[in-house]
């Protein structure tokens, strides 16, 4: 479970970046001045998806979260993926599908 975990924050402050990143480099083109954490979230995940398919990581924390897991959740119809904008909110969704998974 601790191994777990400590994946889950990497995983967490690398979206985090990946969004200061991209910030930085295409501040003209972004939403409202903002790259939003859901966007950020999807292009890692995506990302460690294809490694892993590859066989060059081990298992990504979780999938990819897009509207089609989120319509899997309670969350259903009041969360956008593009528009999350913040790490809690986004654990919002990680957690809500983990609960949808487990039943």
């Amino acid at each position: 479970m601790r191994k777990a975990a400590s994946r889950c924050r990497k995983f967490s402050n690398s979206a985090s970046s990946t969004g200061s990143l991209i910030y930085t480099k295409a501040d003209g083109i972004l939403r409202d001045g903002n790259y939003r954490y859901g966007v950020a979230e999807k292009l890692l995940n995506l990302a460690l998806k294809y490694y892993w398919c590859l066989g060059h990581i081990p298992t990504p924390p979780h999938c990819p979260v897009d509207r089609i897991v989120i319509e899997k959740t309670h969350l259903r119809g009041r969360v956008n993926w593009t528009e999350i904008k913040d790490e809690p909110q986004y654990r919002g969704v990680i957690e809500a599908n983990q609960k949808s998974c487990r039943k």
